[in-house]
């Protein structure tokens, strides 16, 4: 499975579990950290020395969460995913795990409550070394598989679609340089919104408020990512909270977890 895209009122963010096999890395170039301006950040640059840190971290753990509210008149449509991914480089394994919720409410003239439906899912890919195991729950039903092929290599670029396109559609600017525990790191911070038709895939969009951050570590390695927006069309409000998290940089290891044999017995009947 190359990836699981998550699409969101237009907006797209993708939660990959495979892809192009992960680069050779150098070693940190500290003139990297040291030379990024106070704005007017590259994205090509930016998303290259994060991918290139990750690299030579060789494991980390990715935390997201992402949750959009889009308004109508009557409907209201929420849907939140919240994804933790785990990557071992060294041993070419990976997993994640992400649950998504969607909910409906709707709000008709003859009824004076409204009315609400909702569903869970969870999704978990396990990628040992190119062999990807797959668990699909949703209403506490599970379907398993096993998939092999082209582009199942754990790899460090899941995100830099997505960390390009923020880039690309924001004005940062630089706010502080400070330390998290034993890593230097430079926050920015949401100067403007430049391009909001793309940053939304809608041509009719405006920003009513905004907010963003960026912290990119020492090797240039993006620790936190942050958007929270609103934002309003001709017929819809839409408002979308994202926020992404690298930690335990050359920390983590990646368990198989315990449905990997229902996997297996389910491979063998299909």
């Amino acid at each position: 499975m190359a990836r699981t895209p998550i699409i969101v009122a237009g907006v797209v963010f993708l939660l990959m579990i495979a892809g192009c096999s992960a680069p050779t890395a150098p070693g940190p170039d500290d003139s990297t950290f040291e030379s990024l301006p106070q704005s007017g950040l590259n994205a090509t640059e930016i998303a290259d020395a994060h991918i290139t840190g990750l690299s030579a971290a060789e494991s980390y753990i990715i935390q997201t969460e992402q949750r959009t509210v889009t308004e109508t008149t009557n409907v209201s449509v929420i849907q939140q995913t919240e994804s933790t991914r785990r990557i071992d480089l060294r041993a070419n394994q990976e997993l994640l795990v992400a649950t998504t919720t969607q909910q409906q409410e709707a709000q008709s003239q003859s009824q004076s409550q409204p009315q609400s439906r909702s569903v869970q899912s969870t999704d978990q890919y396990y990628n040992n070394n190119g062999t990807i195991y797959v668990n699909q729950t949703q209403s506490n039903q599970s379907q398993y598989a096993i998939q092999q092929g082209q582009q199942a290599t754990v790899n460090t670029t899941a995100q830099r679609s997505l960390i390009e396109r923020l880039i690309n559609t924001i004005e940062y600017r630089r706010v502080e340089q400070t330390q998290r525990g034993d890593t230097a790191v430079i926050r920015y911070e949401l100067q403007s919104v430049t391009d909001v038709q793309n940053l939304t895939q809608t041509s009719t969009a405006t920003v009513e408020n905004a907010t963003s951050t960026l912290v990119i570590d020492e090797n240039g390695v993006i620790r936190e990512l942050q958007l929270n927006a609103q934002f309003r069309t001709d017929r819809r409000t839409l408002r979308i909270r994202f926020a992404t998290n690298y930690t335990q940089l050359g920390e983590t290891t990646v368990s198989e977890p315990n449905w990997t044999d229902d996997a297996r017995e389910a491979s063998k009947t299909t």
